[in-house]
């Protein structure tokens, strides 16, 4: 896939050649890695996250038509509840994979 962006060079999506964190520590036999970013994989990813929040968007609406003055209370519970998962993903980043898609539809 072709970008104009600098950061994102061919080179930016594959493992160096003969390179693991054991190899800098010194000790163990050296593997490849398969956890290694793509572009396919970052694409989907986030397909996946925008559609949760079109989901979200479309759920919010229904509600807002079904119930108009119960809507200041859902939106502010949409952006404690955001709050709160952003603050969850930037202080533990292994909590990603949950959190993120829960944050996508506050």
């Amino acid at each position: 896939m072709r970008t104009a962006n600098p950061v994102f060079t061919s080179s930016t999506f594959q493992q160096p050649e003969g390179w693991t964190p054991a190899t800098i520590l010194g000790g163990g036999e050296v593997a490849p890695r398969e956890d290694v970013m793509t572009v396919r994989g970052t694409a989907l990813k986030t397909l996946y996250l925008v559609a949760l929040t079109i989901v979200a968007a479309v759920a919010s609406w229904s509600y807002y038509v079904a119930h108009p003055g119960a809507i200041i209370v859902a939106f502010v519970l949409s952006i404690v509840g955001s709050a709160v998962f952003w603050l969850v993903v930037i202080k533990s980043p292994k909590t990603a994979p949950i959190t993120v898609p829960i944050f996508a539809l506050f």
